[in-house]
């Protein structure tokens, strides 16, 4: 992963289990402004650092920005929730102290509906939601096994909704994480996966692609 140029934007990490202890890790060693909210593996994180051990590289941040507070965090460009969804009462007394007029909230959270509450509680034109296809695992505090993968697909909420892609997106949506609670009934570490036919190791496949018609519906246009 080389270093970009990217904005010098604040980012906030909510939820800083697997997913979020290694997106948050890796936009912290690459240089980005990352700012954990950190409970349990508060004191192992700020004593040893953070640890992502997968096969091509082992990654340590030895200085991490966590904090046992939103509000220690305070004001950031990009919030990443990564919370379990079950978590999501919490989050309108959690978010607020994060939040400026421009902040972005991108939810890589497990189960269904996230994007829908944060909308309903902080509005549409700030939420990403984001799907993880990765395989990893938070073996103990500060420490992430990272299996394989780790795309994100992103796409924001407003803009879905005034595409008229409504039907096709959630359709595409639930048929992914009905998979991926499938992998999860199965032992298998996943945080998400892709709707690759069984035993598939496509998790990248392009086997489903909204499609939009000029002035028209929403469709989908499978090619197995």
């Amino acid at each position: 992963m080389a270093k970009h140029s990217l904005p010098r934007f604040r980012i906030a990490v909510v939820g800083s289990g697997a997913i979020g202890s290694y997106y948050g890790g890796k936009l912290a060693y690459y240089g980005r402004d990352v700012h954990f909210l950190m409970r349990g593996d508060l004191h192992a994180v700020s004593k040893r650092g953070l640890h992502i051990r997968s096969k091509g590289e082992n990654i340590h941040v030895a200085k991490v920005n966590c904090y046992t507070s939103t509000e220690e965090i305070g004001p950031s460009d990009l919030v990443i929730v990564a919370l379990k969804a079950t978590s999501n009462d919490a989050l309108p007394a959690l978010l607020p102290p994060l939040l400026h007029e421009k902040t972005a909230l991108l939810t890589l959270q497990n189960g269904l509906g996230s994007e829908e509450f944060l909308a309903e509680h902080f509005g549409a034109e700030r939420v990403l939601g984001g799907l993880c296809f990765i395989c990893l695992n938070r073996t103990r505090p500060g420490v992430i096994e990272h299996d394989d993968y780790g795309r994100v697909t992103i796409g924001r909420a407003r803009a879905l909704a005034q595409a008229r892609l409504e039907y096709s997106i959630q359709w595409i949506v639930c048929r992914r994480w009905w998979h991926r609670y499938r992998c999860d009934s199965r032992g298998r570490k996943l945080a998400a996966a892709d709707p690759g036919v069984n035993g598939r190791s496509d998790l990248h496949c392009q086997s489903m692609r909204p499609r939009v018609a000029d002035g028209g519906g929403a469709g989908t246009d499978e090619t197995h």
